[in-house]
């Protein structure tokens, strides 16, 4: 039927696992590949703003994926409605719905809370690198 379920994992668990994995080869696998591709002794990194990019392009495959057929989308709110529902105890869905807002404001609130740390390097000039007037 699926390959999820020949593995043991349902639609929601399998797209976690894919996000994660893909996440892992765009942060650490990529630079170690550079790393031992160009052999120069430190790993090209993956800005931010590709990094933004790719997950981008891979939520919107992955949700195309998913909402293509309609039992596959069913497969995957499955295990989200019935946590909700308190399918799987009152406790536990205490716990997730108390610690993702948690976890998301503590994430946001790092994010944007200003830094104060010192210059890591001051650029000063001597009088001697300065043109002559």
């Amino acid at each position: 039927m699926s390959e999820d379920k020949e593995t043991g994992l349902g639609r929601f668990w399998g797209t976690i696992v894919a996000l994660v994995i893909i996440f892992s080869i765009v942060k650490w696998g990529i630079p170690f590949v550079s790393r031992k591709i160009t052999g120069l002794p430190f790993a090209l990194t993956v800005s931010g703003t590709l990094m933004v990019f790719y997950m981008t392009l891979t939520f919107a495959a992955l949700f195309i994926y998913i909402s293509f057929s309609e039992e596959r989308f069913q497969q995957f709110l499955a295990p989200i409605v019935k946590l909700l529902s308190g399918g799987y105890g009152g406790g536990i869905r205490a716990v997730v719905l108390v610690l993702v807002p948690l976890l998301t404001g503590y994430m946001v609130y790092d994010k944007t809370v200003p830094k104060i740390a010192a210059p890591s390097a001051l650029r000063i000039q001597s009088s001697r690198s300065l043109p002559a007037k």
